[in-house]
């Protein structure tokens, strides 16, 4: 069966993928101006520290953003008058061909790149936003092609051949207009997800030290050891083949990792009822602490503590902030192991009313949290929906009848945006 039957009318099959009829397939060497650029000798002192911003491998961090703005190094005049290095017209377009393969920004400002990014001055036919877009839908794709054994990396000549879909420009405009705004929309429930996490985290250096009491609770606050206040155990040996034999998939394992709250599978067994504190024993995540209730079961590399008292939710946020100093090294294994955990002494409210109200605090600012992060992730794939839509004209903005883009729950999220801002 021919191929071409499943090309929807105005579209055509091109080397780059399937592409309204009136798009072109363009070499970016023949609308762009493309670069490189190089590494001053480390030799010569005065060829750093200069005025001249200089993209490099130490500013991975900050791209995949649309613009860099700052960088880790700078070079000086002479650091450019002495090697390969050429000063890059703001909004040149970047792309790191190296560690970090595939990720892009636009130079905000007048910048010279190491010799680890390729780099293309778009001319009048192309618009550099556009563009910054369309090589972040290409990420995976460069990740592919890139080889090597330690670091991966992609030739020069590679990018000499490089090619993309490129509609008018009015319609580039608009493509960038709207993933912008998609941007504009993550980038503002990341600010208010930050505001809320350091808000959070000044509750708790004052609530749960005692140095700001909630209304209506007085009276001193004690000091416990672990041991004199539950029951310290261990969970078991759980493999993942007996995961993997679960049938009615129904009772939670819990592991070392910290991802998905510790959460490894689910068993047709359990070993814990009711309201635990566990805790993380061995490897990088020793001393990381949670609050679990139901049935449930915990792999060895867990420790778990019973209470006495009827709720530890309180008790396993404090414990949680103050366990990792309590970890130790054994060669090279971070672990904190039951006999520690049993000494470590705590200082709280005598009053469990008070426990649970400072509790109660602090799960609600983490609720509003993670409903955040929910709304985040949503954000995320709303804009790589978009992406795909925009970027190879599934969706036309400069059709008639094209609706302009809108924030998803545009009231709602107006809102966030002021918050954040």
């Amino acid at each position: 069966m021919n191929s071409t039957q499943h090309i929807p009318s105005g579209y055509k099959q091109t080397e780059v993928g399937v592409i309204p009829v009136d798009w072109e397939v363009r070499l970016l060497d023949d609308i762009c101006e493309r670069g490189s650029g190089h590494t001053p000798s480390k030799k010569f002192p005065e060829y750093w520290n200069g005025n001249i911003k200089w993209v490099s491998l130490q500013d991975t961090f900050r791209l995949d953003k649309v613009y860099i703005n700052e960088t880790t190094s700078s070079i000086s005049d002479l650091g450019i008058k002495n090697s390969s290095a050429k000063i890059l017209k703001k909004g040149t377009v970047l792309l790191s061909r190296d560690a970090g393969v595939g990720k892009s920004t636009i130079i905000a400002d007048k910048m010279a790149c190491s010799q680890h990014f390729v780099s293309w001055t778009c001319g009048n036919e192309l618009v550099n936003i556009y563009l910054y877009y369309y090589l972040q839908q290409q990420k995976s794709e460069f990740e592919r092609i890139a080889i090597g054994s330690t670091i991966k990396t992609i030739g020069l000549p590679y990018f000499r051949k490089y090619k993309a879909p490129i509609p008018t420009k009015a319609e580039q405009e608009a493509i960038a207009e709207a993933l912008v705004d998609a941007d504009a929309w993550i980038e503002s429930l990341e600010k208010l997800i930050a505001k809320k996490r350091n808000l959070k985290q000044a509750a708790m250096q004052q609530l749960l030290t005692g140095q700001t009491r909630l209304p209506g609770f007085e009276g001193e606050w004690v000091t416990a050891t672990i041991e004199n206040i539950g029951l310290v155990g261990r969970g078991r040996v759980i493999s993942h083949k007996e995961i993997g034999k679960s049938v009615n998939q129904k009772y939670p394992v819990y592991s070392s990792q910290t991802s998905s709250k510790g959460l490894m599978g689910y068993i047709d067994t359990y070993d814990f009822e009711g309201e635990y504190i566990t805790w993380t024993t061995d490897g990088a995540n020793a001393g990381t602490v949670f609050h679990r209730n139901g049935r449930f079961n915990c792999t060895n590399v867990c420790g778990t503590i019973k209470l006495v008292q009827d709720d530890n939710i309180f008790v396993s946020m404090l414990l949680n902030t103050v366990a990792k100093t309590h970890v130790s090294w054994h060669l090279g294994n971070p672990k904190l192991m039951n006999d520690v955990m049993k000494k470590i002494s705590l200082k709280m409210p005598s009053c469990l009313e008070e426990q649970i109200a400072i509790a109660k605090v602090l799960s609600d600012m983490d609720a509003e949290i993670e409903a955040l992060e929910a709304k985040l992730e949503k954000a995320r794939r709303i804009k790589e929906g978009m992406m795909a839509e925009l970027l190879t004209g599934k969706t036309r903005l400069v059709e008639p009848k094209s609706v302009p883009f809108r924030y998803p729950d545009v009231e709602a999220d107006a809102e966030v945006r002021m918050v954040a801002e």
